[in-house]
């Protein structure tokens, strides 16, 4: 839910950052690189896709009356077993304290179900390929002995 650093909560895409001065020793990005928001683009985090995942969020946390970090984070870590740890980030302590309650927070199998759906990755080759009932009747029934077949 939070992939690229996108939080969800906030309200859209944030705005370019005003130019860095280099002339008082500011650290900031090389003048060849590219902008934080426009790399952020080019790599697709702010994508409609994105924007719908977070708008999806901010709506269970709405429904749940928590924070979307809280529900973004509970979210991952309800996913089960030990496939994910969310690894969380921030800027001030009462970010962190505000997250660590996703810990006790518990999102309803419904709310979940809507959460998986709208991040459901489109499946390309070879699942889309393998999904062809023509070709599942091949594999998963005794015709497939019937293909001729290469020594």
């Amino acid at each position: 839910p939070e992939e690229g650093g996108w939080l969800p909560g906030r309200g859209g895409p944030r705005p370019p950052a005003a130019p860095r001065s280099f002339s008082r020793g500011a650290c900031g990005p090389p003048p060849f690189s590219p902008s934080r928001p426009a790399a952020n683009e080019a790599r697709g985090r702010t994508s409609e896709e994105a924007l719908t995942i977070a708008r999806a969020v901010d709506e269970v946390a709405d429904a749940l009356g928590a924070t979307s970090a809280q529900v973004a984070v509970r979210w991952v870590m309800q996913q089960g077993g030990y496939k994910t740890v969310p690894i969380l980030g921030a800027r001030k302590v009462s970010q962190i304290e505000d997250t660590m309650k996703a810990a006790e927070l518990t999102i309803p199998d419904e709310l979940m179900a809507k959460l998986d759906a709208v991040s459901a990755p489109e499946l390309g080759f070879p699942q889309r390929f393998l999904s062809n009932p023509q070709l599942r009747n091949i594999l998963e029934t005794e015709q497939h002995p019937r293909i001729d077949r290469r020594p």
